[in-house]
């Protein structure tokens, strides 16, 4: 199963570099679907950074308020905090253009409330 996984994960990198693709995948219990764009993205066909998630998730429970990310990156924040809740307000920034391209993708597959205000480049 694992073989086959990782096989699937290399045929949507290799097709990335042609196209933007939509991959899905099962995120941390939530069924997800996210582009695949010259192999950013590949991080979310596997939960990275479990510790992570786990305080994120600590602190949306126990805090009200929204999260602001510096250096929003390829959005690991955003999908994490949509995992575990659509209600928390989210504010990213990133400067680097790829990975704003990248984000300006993503954003629609996650963010239905339009939570996300804003994206710098």
């Amino acid at each position: 199963m694992r073989i086959l996984s990782k096989a699937k994960r290399a045929i949507f990198i290799g097709l990335s570099k042609l196209c933007v693709i939509k991959a899905k995948t099962d995120y941390m219990g939530k069924k997800l679907k996210f582009p695949v764009i010259y192999g950013m993205g590949r991080g979310y066909f596997y939960p990275q950074q479990i510790w992570m998630f786990e305080c994120l998730q600590a602190f949306v429970q126990s805090k009200k308020g929204g999260v602001v990310d510096v250096g929003a990156n390829v959005g690991l924040y955003l999908v994490q905090l949509r995992v575990i809740s659509d209600d928390v307000w989210y504010y990213g920034f990133e400067p680097l253009r790829a990975c704003n391209f990248y984000l300006q993708e993503l954003i629609p597959e996650f963010c239905t409330k339009l939570s996300v205000n804003s994206i710098c480049c």
